[in-house]
C-alpha cells in the first residue's frame, strides 16, 4: 500500500511539476524536509540576514513541530510537501536549491528550472555511485542519471573533487563550480556561545572536540565491522583520562549521533555535544581548539580555522573494504594516528602546546581541498542571481 502511494504521490507531484510555468521570483530551500541544516540552512539564512529581496524564499521541512518553532524564530519562511497549495508554491518555484535530493519526488523536471546542489561536505569516502557495486550500482546509476541532467549548478570546494563528484552523480562537469560551502563562511562570523547548550560547564582552558563517523547508521546492513568505538584502546583507563583532561582544564566532548550510545561514562571533563545538544556543529565549532575524528568529513570544515587534528582510524582496513576511500588516507589527513591511549593522552597534549605541529600539511591539505574558504554564500547567491536566474 505504501508503495502504491509512493507512486501515485509521484505521478501527481510529476504532474504538478510539469503544468505550471516556474516563476523566477521564487526559491525554495530543502535537505531532507525534516532538518533544517547544512549548506541549503547556510545559504538561507545569508538572504534573510542581508535583507536580500530578488526573491521569494521557502524552505520545507514536514516535521510539524519542527516546522512551528521556526516559524515563530524566522518568520513565515517554512511550507511542507504535505499540502497541496505548498506543492504547487514548490512547483511554481524557478529555483531549487538543496543539499542533496530534489524537493518534490519526480523523474521529471520543468526545462526552465534551475537546480542548485550545494552538498554537504568534501567527498574524503566515496559517495553516490562510487559507494555501490555490482546490481545496486546498476540501480543507482539508473536513478542518478535520470536526476542530473537536470542540475545546472554543483557547488564544490576545489577544483580537485570536480571529477570525483561528476563520477559519483553522473553530472557534466561544465556545471560543477568551485565556490565553496555556504556554511563555513560561520567559521569567520562570531559563534553562539558553549554555555547555551551546555549547562554547567566548568572553567577550562582548551576545548576538544570527538567527532567521529556513525558506521552501522550510515551503512546498515552492509556493515559488517562494529559501531563506533570512541576510545578502541586496548589499555584504554577512563580514570587516567579524566586526571590528565582535569589537571590541564581540557574540556572533551563527544558528538556521538544522535541514535548511537556512548561507550563510556560522561563526567565533568567528559561530555556528551549530540546534535540533541546543538544541532548545527557549525554554529560552535571556532570555540573548539583541537578535533579528533576519524573519516568524517568535518575534518575538511575543521581546518580553515588552523587548528589541530588527531585521526584514530583504528578499523581503516574495515573501512577500506567496505566503503572505499576516494583518497589516500594519509595523504589527506594532516595529524597523527595514536593507536594507544598513552600515545592519545601524548598527541592531545602535543597538538595543543605546539603550534608548529603537523601546521605545514594541515596547509597543505587545507589549500588542495579547501580552494574557496569564505563567502561562499555571496558567491553562490550572486551567481543564482545574475547568471542563472533569468536564463
Amino acid at each position: 500500500m505504501n508503495k502504491i502511494k509512493l507512486i501515485l504521490i509521484t505521478i501527481r507531484n510529476m504532474l504538478i511539476s510539469l503544468t505550471n510555468k516556474p516563476d523566477n521570483n521564487i526559491a525554495i530551500f530543502s535537505f531532507d524536509k525534516n532538518n533544517f541544516k547544512f549548506n541549503s540552512r547556510s545559504l538561507f539564512e545569508y538572504i534573510i540576514d542581508n535583507k536580500k529581496e530578488d526573491f521569494e524564499i521557502k524552505y520545507i521541512i514536514n516535521d510539524d513541530a519542527k516546522r512551528n518553532d521556526l516559524i515563530k524564530e524566522y518568520g513565515d519562511y517554512f511550507i511542507t510537501t504535505k499540502y497541496k497549495e505548498d506543492i504547487k508554491l514548490i512547483s511554481r518555484a524557478k529555483i531549487w536549491i538543496t543539499d542533496g535530493g530534489f524537493p518534490l519526488k519526480t523523474p521529471f523536471n520543468h526545462k526552465n528550472r534551475i537546480l542548485v546542489n550545494l552538498w554537504h561536505g568534501i567527498p574524503l569516502k566515496k559517495v553516490g555511485l562510487m559507494g555501490y557495486s555490482g546490481i545496486n550500482k546498476l540501480r543507482v546509476a539508473l536513478t542518478l542519471k535520470m536526476f542530473a541532467r537536470h542540475y545546472t549548478l554543483f557547488s564544490s570546494t576545489s577544483d580537485n573533487l570536480a571529477e570525483i563528484y561528476s563520477k559519483s552523480f553522473l553530472i557534466k562537469n561544465s556545471v560543477i563550480k568551485t565556490m565553496g560551502q555556504p556554511r563555513n563562511d560561520k567559521l569567520f562570523e562570531e559563534p553562539k556561545n558553549l554555555s547555551y547548550f551546555i549547562k554547567d560547564i566548568p572553567e577550562y582552558k582548551k576545548i576538544i572536540l570527538y567527532a567521529p563517523t556513525w558506521r552501522a547508521g550510515i551503512y546498515g546492513k552492509s556493515w559488517i565491522g562494529e559501531d563506533t568505538q570512541f576510545f578502541p584502546f586496548e589499555d584504554f583507563s577512563q580514570t587516567q583520562l579524566e586526571q590528565f583532561l582535569e589537571e590541564n582544564q581540557y574540556l572533551l566532548l563527544l558528538r556521538p549521533h544522535h541514535l548511537q550510545k556512548i561507550n563510556i561514562s560522561e563526567s565533568k571533563w567528559i561530555r556528551s555535544f549530540s546534535s540533541d545538544e546543538c544541532e548545527e556543529i557549525m554554529d560552535v565549532m571556532p570555540h573548539f581548539d583541537l578535533l579528533i575524528t576519524d573519516y568524517s568529513s568535518i575534518y575538511f570544515d575543521f581546518l580553515l580555522l588552523n587548528k589541530p587534528i588527531i585521526f584514530l582510524p583504528y578499523d581503516i582496513e574495515t573501512y577500506q573494504s567496505q566503503v572505499g576511500l576516494n583518497f589516500d588516507y594519509n595523504f589527506s589527513t594532516p595529524g597523527p594516528k595514536p593507536k594507544t591511549q598513552n600515545e592519545f593522552i601524548h598527541e592531545i597534549h602535543q597538538s595543543l602546546t605546539n603550534n608548529e605541529y603537523f601546521l605545514e600539511k594541515r596547509e597543505l591539505i587545507n589549500n588542495y581541498f579547501n580552494q574557496v574558504k569564505y563567502g561562499s554564500s555571496k558567491l553562490i547567491y550572486d551567481y543564482i542571481v545574475n547568471n542563472l536566474r533569468n536564463k
